[in-house]
């Protein structure tokens, strides 16, 4: 589910970026460019998806070196 650009996520979220999966360990709110405010969250990526060809085409997990990044939230979906 994607998020506004007003919504907070909690500490410990999962979310997905693009091919990249994580957590969010820190949510705070910007001054967004002309005016208002924006949240951004800063996300540590764990794993990301690849695409597996093994006769039918199926989405795989790799695990990935943890990095640090703060994203817009118009790139971020949360993971139920």
């Amino acid at each position: 589910m994607k998020i506004q650009a007003h919504d907070l996520l909690s500490v410990g979220q999962a979310v997905r970026v693009g091919n990249r999966l994580g957590t969010v360990i820190k949510a705070e709110m910007k001054q967004a460019v002309p005016c208002g405010l924006i949240a951004v969250h800063t996300i540590e990526f764990t794993h990301r998806m690849a695409w597996k060809r093994t006769g039918m085409k199926t989405r795989a997990l790799e695990a990935i070196k943890p990095v640090k990044q703060s994203v817009n939230y118009a790139f971020i979906e949360t993971i139920n």
